[in-house]
């Protein structure tokens, strides 16, 4: 057991001295075939239907940092099918404003791990600082559940019933996905998870 990856497996240590990476086409192309089962398919190849995701739990930078961890240790296995989060919008600075440096960064420190990664990018849509400050009133309250019986605000997730937020954070992921499919990196990418509400699975209320 080895969650902060101190020890490095004899496996990605030869995959470090070997890996080359090979050239992608410039256009990705994606699907799903059904046929006693689905399959993935990139670029007309099956793939193998396993996907190393990034937690969600933890900030951007951290969560970036294991998820390099994991994707070189199953690319080491052979995996190469990886959904790094994205999350927590720190890229998103403003409304209509975005740190593209942060956010290819990102990606691109994902690559290095594996230059033969197919990534579906995992947007998780939180409110920012930002908004939080600009729009306390679209955020959601809840009575604490204990004897205060007090009435507190609700942060740690997307408020759904905003209409604000949902206009927002729409234009945010058109935005987003945009610049990802103008990137250099846009070859890499196969397809986008979007998640939401408590723990990202859009649920309500939180």
């Amino acid at each position: 057991y080895d969650p902060e990856f101190k020890t490095k497996l004899r496996i990605t240590e030869e995959y470090e001295k070997n890996v080359k990476g090979k050239i992608f086409p410039k256009k990705m192309l994606s699907s799903v075939k059904v046929d006693n089962g689905m399959t993935i398919m990139v670029n007309g190849e099956e793939q193998y239907p396993i996907q190393i995701v990034s937690p969600l739990y933890l900030p951007s930078e951290e969560s970036v940092t294991l998820c390099q961890h994991l994707i070189k240790d199953f690319a080491a296995a052979g995996v190469t099918l990886a959904s790094p989060c994205v999350g927590h919008m720190s890229y998103w600075i403003e409304e209509g404003k975005y740190d593209w440096d942060k956010y290819d960064k990102t990606i691109e420190s994902i690559l290095k791990s594996n230059p033969n990664a197919l990534l579906m990018v995992y947007f998780y849509l939180v409110p920012p600082a930002w908004f939080i400050n600009k729009y306390p009133d679209e955020l959601e309250k809840y009575y604490a559940g204990d004897d205060s019986n007090e009435l507190k605000t609700w942060t740690a997730s997307a408020p759904l019933t905003s209409d604000k937020w949902r206009k927002l954070s729409l234009a945010c992921l058109e935005e987003v996905i945009r610049h990802t499919e103008n990137s250099s990196y846009a070859n890499h990418v196969y397809g986008y998870v979007v998640g939401g509400g408590d723990s990202a699975e859009w649920f309500w209320p939180a």
